[in-house]
């Protein structure tokens, strides 16, 4: 073989050029045929009827009450391991009534989708 022609009209004149072009010929080639050809699936079912809307979600916007947030810090484990702030569960539980109205305060502007920057802003009671 004197001469390889690649997918552009130049000549390649050096064997390590027509090595090239050859591996990458049949790289393409293996890859193509593993790969296989596809056939877009027909879809036999109405995504509009498996799909219903939920128009009432108001109830999702509501800020949360003080009853809803002690009742998931009650339920929070003590033994687990602390959060990036370096408390767990027990801190919660057993410092709830120093810093429950600052905690609270945190959530509801977390839910309300202040910066959390700002929301840590917020005067501490402790000191």
């Amino acid at each position: 073989m004197t001469e390889v022609r690649n997918f552009q009209p130049c000549s390649l004149q050096t064997h390590k050029e027509k090595i090239s072009v050859i591996k990458a010929v049949i790289l393409w080639a293996a890859y193509k045929e593993r790969l296989g050809e596809t056939n877009c699936p027909t879809v036999h079912f109405n995504l509009q009827e498996l799909l219903t809307a939920h128009c009432e979600l108001s109830c999702l916007e509501e800020p949360f009450a003080h009853e809803e947030i002690n009742k998931v810090v009650a339920s929070l484990p003590s033994d687990k391991s602390p959060g990036p702030d370096g408390f767990n569960g027990d801190f919660l539980k057993a410092c709830g009534d120093i810093v429950k109205e600052d905690f609270t305060h945190f959530v509801k502007g977390f839910m309300m989708a202040q910066s959390v920057c700002k929301v840590l802003m917020i005067p501490i009671s402790l000191w």
